[in-house]
């Protein structure tokens, strides 16, 4: 081989070598900055979860809730004379369209005692818009006038539930409406409902609220304030049913001496 080959043949080694040690060396992955995989949801983990205070503003998709509920109120009249025991009972409906989508109805509000009368039904729709540790949502209500000298009502809300803490949930739920009587009731209600998760299948709160009614201006205000106990039923996708009781306290705006106990029976069916 020539000399002059040989020693073009050596200054290219040279050149490569140098080259391949000035390369930086690869830099090996940061597990830091690796892509977290998103865990599969666990096989029969709930659709709802069982406690009350976790559970969120709407039913989830394909939930079904059948709901009855007993009032029996006993009013003493104005003059204190005599006093009335009126019992009434519903029965309603609503599903889960969507996760965020809610549609219901009251379909037997029944007057039993002291006479037999079939009170105004209602519809309602209610879309979540904000999820998380604070729920919200709107809500419009609409009522038949089926009762004689009932008239149709729409009222529209914006329920808040705020997830304070795993033991304690906080729902507001402001409403404005419209009584089409003659002369276009106004109505308007600020309930305020606070729940505790005593146990995980029990759980107790208290309810207060402010009603609002009047033609041309609220001229007529009503207090409430109501107390409440109740129990869950669950199984491995959520809870099966709910039983509860709540004591009404007189309305002292009112100047009646009344006092009316609740009771509640809600079942879920999860057709999915």
């Amino acid at each position: 081989m020539p000399a002059l080959t040989r020693t073009t043949i050596a200054v290219l080694v040279l050149l490569c070598a140098s080259r391949a040690a000035a390369q930086p060396p690869e830099a090996e992955p940061d597990p830091a900055s690796a892509p977290v995989p998103v865990p599969a949801p666990a096989p029969g983990s709930p659709i709802l979860p069982a406690p009350f205070v976790e559970r969120p503003l709407t039913l989830r998709e394909l939930v079904f809730r059948l709901d009855a509920r007993v009032i029996v109120s006993d009013v003493e009249d104005l003059t204190g004379s005599s006093r009335t025991t009126f019992a009434t009972f519903a029965a309603g409906a609503a599903v889960g369209v969507l996760d965020d989508f809610e549609l219901g109805a009251v379909v037997a509000p029944v007057l039993l005692v002291p006479e037999v009368r079939y009170l105004d039904p209602s519809l309602y729709a209610l879309v979540r818009y904000l999820s998380g540790v604070v729920d919200l949502g709107a809500q419009l209500t609409l009522r038949a006038p089926v009762e004689e000298g009932s008239a149709a009502a729409i009222l529209a809300g914006l329920p808040v539930l705020v997830h304070a803490a795993p033991w304690f949930r906080l729902d507001v739920v402001p409403q404005i409406g419209t009584r089409f009587t003659d002369d276009v009731e106004l109505t308007a209600s600020l309930p305020l409902t606070a729940t505790f998760q005593i146990l995980p299948s029990f759980f107790a709160g208290t309810s207060v609220g402010c009603d609002l009614v009047g033609v041309e201006g609220f001229d007529e205000a009503h207090l409430t304030a109501s107390a409440f106990f109740g129990g869950t039923i669950a199984r491995a996708n959520g809870p099966t049913a709910d039983l509860g009781v709540s004591f009404l306290l007189p309305s002292v705006t009112d100047g009646l001496r009344s006092f009316s106990v609740v009771l509640t029976a809600s079942f879920y069916v999860y057709a999915k």
